[in-house]
């Protein structure tokens, strides 16, 4: 009895559950429990050798019908296919999005911020090595203006240049490639104006530590292979080894792309974590572009 009591146990237990995942109440599970419960207390009662011979037998015949009757549904659910009780239900993915965004929609963001990434570290890393070259320096040198009011001109009028880049661009996306854009004008261009303050301070660091215009584009051109393998572009940031994961978040593209797709894409607006994150660096940055472009000045004289 205690060796049937396992494998009716057992048995029962996975049926349960399987009723319940279904929804439904009791069922068979509940007849075979109930039958079990009787079957107990008969042979309980007749190890405590109570009532005549005749009940005893009558007991006896009792236990032989609850056995022969467990013992076949016992059977039953053993000849179910084991491929039906492992998968009983067949799962169906549906996208509740608004729309049905395809692969070149889900990359465009990410191309945008590259874009806009690259160009505003190119441009910034070839504008003060370029002045140091032809003798630009030696006008700031004498004039009344201080390396902190140069280096802001510079930011004023690169994102303005790299504003108007990004409005034709993102124009084109939207209006001509049909790229979703389910969230807020302004937070895209919050995002998108981030992104530029923070590739302009890498690109102005590239520009005064470098000796030629050469060289500025190499430091460039890292910078992009970098941002395409390590930025979430090709592949996503949750296969990268966490170590690596450094660069990506030292990379003004990463931020970007998960952002703009946040607002493109999904309609919500963008984290604030990551925002503030992103300006954070660009901050640090322009401070240490404004230290390296004071000790430039200092020592031209």
């Amino acid at each position: 009895m205690d060796a049937f009591s396992q494998a009716v146990g057992a048995s029962l237990g996975l049926l349960e559950s399987l009723q319940q995942t279904k929804g439904t109440n009791g069922g068979n599970a509940d007849l075979v429990q109930n039958t079990l419960t009787d079957l107990r207390q008969n042979i309980n009662q007749l190890n405590d050798s109570l009532g005549t011979k005749d009940e005893r037998l009558a007991r006896l015949d009792r236990i032989d019908k609850d056995i022969t009757n467990l013992d076949g549904k016992l059977s039953e659910f053993q000849s179910i296919d084991p491929s039906i009780i492992i998968s009983p239900f067949r799962s169906e993915t549906k996208s509740v999005a608004n729309v049905q965004p395809s692969i070149s929609d889900f990359f465009a963001p990410a191309v945008l911020a590259l874009l806009l990434q690259h160009l505003a570290v190119t441009f910034a890393a070839l504008s003060i090595v370029r002045e140091r070259n032809v003798g630009t320096m030696e006008l700031f040198r004498v004039s009344p203006l201080s390396a902190a009011e140069a280096l802001i001109g510079k930011y004023i009028s690169y994102m303005f240049f790299g504003g108007v880049i990004a409005a034709i661009l993102s124009a084109l996306l939207v209006f001509a490639l049909h790229l979703p854009m389910l969230g807020n004008w302004w937070n895209f261009t919050l995002v998108i104006a981030a992104v530029l303050f923070t590739s302009l301070g890498i690109g102005f660091a590239i520009s005064i530590v470098s000796q030629t215009d050469s060289q500025a584009v190499q430091y460039s051109m890292i910078i992009l292979l970098a941002s395409v393998f390590f930025s979430g572009f090709i592949m996503s940031l949750d296969m990268l080894w966490e170590p690596v994961r450094v660069i990506s978040w030292l990379l003004p593209t990463t931020y970007g792309t998960l952002l703009l797709r946040d607002i493109a894409l999904r309609g919500i607006v963008p984290n604030w974590t990551l925002l503030g994150g992103l300006i954070a660096f660009g901050i640090i940055l322009m401070l240490i572009s404004w230290g390296l472009m004071r000790r430039l000045i200092t020592s031209s004289q």
